[in-house]
């Protein structure tokens, strides 16, 4: 019956510790699913890069990337591509060694790209620390610091990010109201609405949990029509562009 009844997934909830790497067989068996039955595909959201306290931002980062090269047609909130550095200033957070082993080899395997964008990219010292972090448990916990420096080396890691997200085709939710909670952005010009619209990420604009919120759908357009300053004709594009990527149209069933 998959397809008749059910035209979609959402993974949504905690984020912390479910990194997309873990629904390798099931993405497999459901883009498997929708390459053999056309008619009947179904469509996929995954909620990610909205809460990330467990991991560095770069690690946050990838894993949005990853979500959309793994076929997700809908990234939820997809704060951490977007927001702006200077949200979080110069701090301290830690990672599972698990995780910093999955960022070096993006690090190594997108050296390239990421060159071109300004980031460097020492291979033989990310080498070396692959092989230093492969005796450790990857549940063990590693300190990284953010400097100035390394914040605008994450603002130039993002805008690579936002190019392979963009190649994927996969849309952003972006919840205003939802955004400024759980992500604690005080400044609407750290928003990452800002940085997608710059960027031309196509998104669309959602209430994510209107009850818990207190507010309706409505609102959250005009929240969003202001940050960007923009005229109620621009945001009526974007509204549209939500009807255009309804579940039957994200997954392709319908054209």
């Amino acid at each position: 019956a998959r397809g008749e009844h059910l035209v979609g997934v959402d993974f949504c909830h905690a984020e912390e510790g479910f990194p997309p790497k873990g629904l390798k067989s099931f993405l497999e068996a459901f883009n498997g699913f929708n390459q053999a039955h056309s008619e009947r595909r179904l469509s996929l959201v995954y909620h990610v890069g909205e809460s990330f306290d467990d991991k560095s931002l770069e690690s946050a980062v990838r894993w949005v990337v990853e979500s959309a090269l793994a076929g997700v047609h809908r990234l939820g909130h997809a704060i951490a591509l977007g927001v702006h550095p200077d949200h979080y200033g110069p701090h301290r957070r830690t990672e599972p060694v698990s995780e910093r082993r999955d960022q070096i080899a993006y690090d190594l395997k997108y050296a390239e790209g990421l060159r071109l964008h300004g980031v460097e990219v020492d291979e033989r010292a990310l080498r070396a620390e692959q092989t230093s972090l492969a005796g450790m448990d990857g549940n063990e916990t590693i300190e990284v610091v953010y400097d100035a420096e390394r914040l605008e080396t994450f603002k130039r890691r993002q805008r690579f990010a936002a190019e392979q997200v963009r190649e994927t085709r996969a849309i952003i939710e972006v919840c205003p109201s939802s955004n400024r909670r759980i992500a604690g952005i005080l400044n609407d010009e750290h928003h990452p609405i800002h940085r997608f619209a710059e960027w031309g990420l196509p998104f669309i604009i959602a209430s994510d949990d209107p009850g818990l919120f207190g507010v309706t759908l409505e609102e959250e357009i005009e929240s969003a029509r202001k940050m960007l300053s923009w005229s109620r004709e621009q945001m009526a594009v974007v509204v549209e562009r939500a009807w255009e990527h309804r579940s039957e149209f994200a997954s392709g069933r319908r054209e």
